[in-house]
């Protein structure tokens, strides 16, 4: 889960910087991927030619997946509902100490969906492309 958050991060990221983004506000967020991987995946798509129904579904399902590999970073824990995180240990609602490890995180769950297929294709096509 690590790799893939770190992925997606990187990946919008570098999106941000190829639409001019200012460079000192994507150096200092995490909080990007929920907002911009669906719009590199909806572009990767559209270079595929994936439309239809399988399409808008698997887009559909990659805005909410992509909001859940957001919260995979420690620093974004939606104002602190979401403390688990795919890097460092916390300690859950009852005072208990979880690790990452011992953790069933939802885009895990989620990737595994039908569509869950088809955006881990656009993710690996977009990354693909980006470093031509």
């Amino acid at each position: 889960m690590h790799f893939l958050q770190m992925a997606c991060e990187k990946l919008a990221k570098a999106h941000l910087c190829g639409v001019n983004a200012p460079l000192e506000n994507v150096q200092t967020s995490h909080a990007y991927v929920a907002s911009t991987l669906p719009v590199v995946l909806r572009q990767q798509a559209l270079s595929l030619n994936f439309s239809g129904r399988a399409a808008k579904t698997a887009l559909a399902e990659a805005k909410h997946l992509a909001r859940e590999i957001e919260l995979l970073s420690p620093s974004v824990n939606a104002g602190g509902k979401r403390p688990d995180n795919c890097e460092y240990p916390w300690e859950d609602e009852n005072g208990v100490l979880r690790s990452p490890l011992e953790w069933a995180f939802n885009p895990s769950r989620l990737l595994l969906a039908r569509s869950g297929r088809s955006m881990l294709k656009l993710l690996r096509g977009a990354v693909e492309n980006w470093q031509k």
